[in-house]
């Protein structure tokens, strides 16, 4: 993520090219050990354990031959506990359970989110606009997330609630599905203002949307990445 400049700092759902991912294992396999003790985003105690990770990923890479190699933050651990939960558990959305966690945590009203989700079940329903199953959860989740930012100032109530969601601990969705609830948050200003740069959150929301958008992808390729776009065009990219 450093080495390439990616401005969301949430390893669970990045996604490397296998390309990409077996170059970069063989030169940390290879690197100077002196050099792998500069790294100061690994935690001091793993940083000697690079070296072996990296050789087992190449290895892995080059033997399995997957298109992409997809981060994980759960583990063993993890996988243990989980199979230790009741089966009504386990078959909850990870997304929606979270969503509604926040929701009760930091929403005015967590029932209106839930009144919400179920107004746009009937909207979609009776607008006749196709839906995906992938797409109906995410736009559960963001008439969850949708008022989690209201004790912040107006002005910047959409701006802290994209970094809230962004940088939340989901798990069952990627970082381009993350941004749409992130995005539904982030309304105009009520007032114009000199446009500031973007955050990482509200950078890595045009990133991951124009990974998707095939339209988003031609806009890009028409203009230099990021400037005078703002997190509140981004979230009207396809509309």
């Amino acid at each position: 993520m450093f080495q390439t400049g990616y401005p969301l700092h949430v390893m669970h759902g990045y996604v490397i090219p296998a390309r990409e991912a077996l170059e970069f294992s063989r030169l940390i396999h290879r690197v100077n050990p002196e050099m792998l003790s500069r790294i100061e985003m690994v935690n001091p105690a793993r940083r000697a354990l690079l070296p072996y990770a990296a050789l087992v990923l190449e290895h892995i890479v080059r033997i399995a031959r997957p298109k992409q190699v997809v981060i994980s933050a759960l583990g063993v651990r993890e996988g243990l506990l989980y199979s230790q939960l009741p089966a009504s558990e386990r078959a909850k959305d990870g997304l929606i359970a979270a969503a509604q966690e926040l929701n009760l945590l930091r929403s005015r009203s967590p029932r209106h989110g839930e009144e919400l989700s179920d107004w746009t079940d009937r909207f979609m329903a009776s607008s006749g606009i196709d839906e995906t199953a992938e797409e109906k959860r995410l736009r559960r989740a963001a008439c969850l997330l949708a008022d989690i930012g209201w004790r912040a100032h107006p002005d910047y109530r959409g701006e802290q609630s994209l970094n809230i969601i962004a940088n939340a601990a989901f798990v069952a969705v990627d970082h381009p599905g993350r941004t749409f609830p992130g995005a539904c948050g982030v309304l105009p200003p009520r007032r114009p203002r000199r446009r500031r740069p973007l955050t990482a959150c509200a950078r890595t929301c045009v990133h991951a949307h124009a990974r998707s958008c095939p339209r988003a992808r031609r806009d890009a390729a028409r203009r230099l990445p990021g400037v005078g776009l703002d997190a509140g065009r981004a979230a009207a990219m396809c509309r």
